[in-house]
């Protein structure tokens, strides 16, 4: 039954496998080689048990947190810092006597605002840090 593809040609089914996906999808049989004398020997199976596999899922939990805390505390680093630039722009607007009283108002309302800001990135960054 053909079928219309996204380049435009019809391809048919079945599809022709190229040698590497046909090996992937059909993996060589091996026939053994028995004589008498291994006609009747049960396969041995090894089975190893390593205790440092079980603890590996935990270390890669464990630093992939690490990783997404320090992420973050950077993140809330970078915010406090803008914060406090701006809380200083705002500031010197507010102390500028040529301004008008209505923006020098703004200005410190944004200057407290920013202030606000500044002080909880910078206790949402010490928590991620301790997070870490």
């Amino acid at each position: 039954m053909p079928c219309q593809s996204y380049s435009g040609h019809v391809a048919r089914w079945p599809f022709r496998l190229s040698s590497g996906l046909y090996k992937l999808f059909h993996p060589p049989i091996s026939q053994p080689n028995l004589s008498s004398s291994q006609s009747h020997q049960q396969p041995q199976i090894k089975t190893t048990h390593n205790s440092s596999n079980q603890t590996k899922p935990n270390q890669t939990n464990i630093t992939m947190d690490s990783i997404k805390q320090g992420a973050n505390f950077v993140s809330e680093k970078v915010q406090q810092a803008t914060s406090g630039t701006e809380k200083e722009a705002n500031k010197q607007v507010a102390k500028d006597s040529d301004a008008s009283v209505g923006t020098r108002a703004s200005a410190a309302k944004d200057a407290l605002g920013n202030k606000v800001d500044e002080s909880k990135h910078d206790a949402k960054g010490e928590a991620h840090k301790q997070a870490i």
